[in-house]
């Protein structure tokens, strides 16, 4: 007999996703990074803490969560990658290195050494991505360049923020004078043999005009954040994009026989 072929777009068995759970998983490690800050460095710092972009990220995942909003997490993601795969990266190399990573960016220590608590506090560096990505995948989201766009709109403006909150001068603790680096306000986080990041560093280029933050906290903010950011969340999407199209459907070919009569 004769046979003919049809294409069927099928899409898998998708289980119920675990929004509610992994929503509270962001916030309980948001606020457990938050006690961290305020139990060592006191109400001042551990407020300015709160507005690092990959903390914030976490709020505004947990929130799409529990919305059921999974534009929200691709934003989270978007926002993040850079700096999240880059500590991934560095950790690993740490667990080889010893005492520090080769970037220099993976920092598991509090004001008290490594504890349980330091590392929680930081874990999600390690596993926030993954975990939107699964929901991602198991709603089949549909990832848009405005997503890219609303990334960068919230860790540009996140960012400027910051350097309008953080006291230029380091703000004393039981003595110690300890300068508040959120979203790189003060200077590059990291990557210190690598000289071009840290050419606007406040240390190197001076505190110039209004806050110490005229010409040299702009062109921080332009070189650290916002162009940053823009490379940042283009890269994140471009990855982000394939594996998304690559865990939503499964294209599989039928072949029927039809019967001669």
């Amino acid at each position: 007999g004769s046979s003919s072929s049809r294409s069927y777009l099928i899409h898998p068995q998708i289980m119920q996703t675990p929004r509610p759970l992994l929503g509270t998983a962001f916030l309980l490690v948001f606020l457990l990074g938050e006690y961290e800050s305020y139990s060592e460095f006191g109400p001042h710092i551990g407020f300015l803490e709160a507005f690092w972009v990959c903390s914030l990220s976490m709020l505004l995942a947990s929130l799409g969560c529990f919305a059921s909003n999974p534009n929200y997490l691709a934003v989270s993601v978007l926002s993040v990658f850079s700096g999240h795969t880059l500590w991934c990266l560095d950790s690993i190399s740490l667990l080889f290195r010893g005492s520090e990573g080769f970037l220099g960016m993976a920092d598991y220590s509090g004001i008290n050494g490594v504890t349980v608590f330091s590392i929680l506090g930081v874990s999600h560096h390690l596993w926030f991505i993954p975990s939107c990505i699964y929901i991602l995948r198991q709603t089949k989201f549909e990832l848009k360049p405005v997503h890219w766009v609303f990334s960068y709109a919230f860790v540009s403006l996140t960012s400027l923020l910051t350097l309008w909150i953080v006291p230029v001068d380091c703000i004393n603790h039981h003595g110690t004078c300890i300068s508040v680096n959120v979203n790189m306000c003060e200077g590059w986080w990291g990557m210190d043999s690598i000289d071009i990041l840290h050419i606007f560093d406040r240390a190197r280029c001076g505190n110039w005009g209004w806050n110490g933050n005229g010409l040299c906290g702009t062109c921080r903010w332009l070189f650290s954040n916002a162009i940053y950011s823009l490379c940042n969340g283009g890269i994140g999407y471009v990855v982000l994009d394939l594996f998304l199209k690559n865990g939503t459907t499964k294209k599989i070919h039928i072949k029927k026989k039809k019967k001669k009569l």
